[in-house]
């Protein structure tokens, strides 16, 4: 008889642990999960792309700030779909207070597998914005999330109409991306001060598809915040309820048959 109350009550911990496991696991996942807020969208569908050959996507849209883009792949695809989002909300968990964000973007594709070589994309910048926030052509950048952390990528300033500016700049990868300036940042004696003028550094005689410095084709995760830590706790509490009451019920009736016999 012993054995058998041996017997359960460990079947009873394993059953536990593993479902302690799993919830862990699914509360892992849900860290990983950026929640994002997608203001516009739009896609192009291509029945057929021809490796190391330039693609061309126009997008006629006032709906969104980009106006075109260039891309090569290294293997003929087939069936593949390029999907444009514009955000409402930054897809990184971490505050950037050194960027002036115009706007945020994520760029995501099926069919592609892996096939992007080099790519740019022409955006526009109203010029509204650029003067209500102290800032010029030279002034604007393209960035990339990559490891929750916004990585700078070479801009170019080619033309403007009556009512914004217009720049290109590359990418290599799918992904999020978003638009804006740098801040400079003067050292004092004291302290380090942040003025609203940001680093002018982009040259204005580059090439509309430029290589990239940096490879960032690696895999990468942003990590949200809390709520999923907060699920994975509260389970983990009402798991361990459970098995205190199972527990409990399980020592009354074993101690019922003892007694009974």
């Amino acid at each position: 008889m012993k054995k058998e109350v041996k017997g359960s009550f460990l079947l009873l911990l394993f059953l536990l642990v593993s479902l302690i496991s799993s919830m862990m696991t699914e509360a892992t996942y849900q860290e990983n999960i950026i929640q994002i807020d997608i203001k516009k969208a739009i896609s192009r569908y291509f029945a057929n792309i021809e490796a190391n050959s330039l693609t061309k996507w126009d997008i006629d849209t006032d709906n969104l700030p980009f106006t075109r883009i260039y891309f090569n792949v290294n293997k003929n695809l087939t069936k593949a779909t390029i999907k444009l989002e514009l955000l409402n909300t930054n897809p990184s968990s971490k505050t950037d207070h050194t960027i002036t964000f115009y706007n945020f973007f994520r760029l995501s594709s099926s069919g592609f597998l892996d096939s992007l070589s080099n790519a740019s994309i022409y955006f526009k910048i109203e010029k509204s914005w650029l003067i209500k926030n102290n800032l010029s052509s030279r002034d604007i950048r393209m960035y990339a999330l990559v490891n929750n952390s916004w990585i700078e990528k070479e801009t170019r300033f080619i033309g403007s109409d009556n009512h914004n500016l217009i720049f290109v700049s590359s990418f290599d990868r799918f992904g999020f991306y978003a638009l804006g300036a740098k801040h400079k940042i003067i050292k004092s004696k004291n302290k380090a001060i942040k003025e609203n003028k940001p680093v002018r550094t982009t040259t204005e005689n580059k090439k509309a598809i430029i290589k990239p410095r940096e490879d960032y084709t690696k895999k990468y995760q942003e990590k949200s915040s809390p709520p999923g830590l907060k699920i994975w706790r509260s389970t983990l509490i009402f798991l361990v309820l459970i098995f205190i009451i199972l527990f409990i019920l399980f020592i009354g009736t074993f101690l019922k048959q003892t007694q009974k016999r």
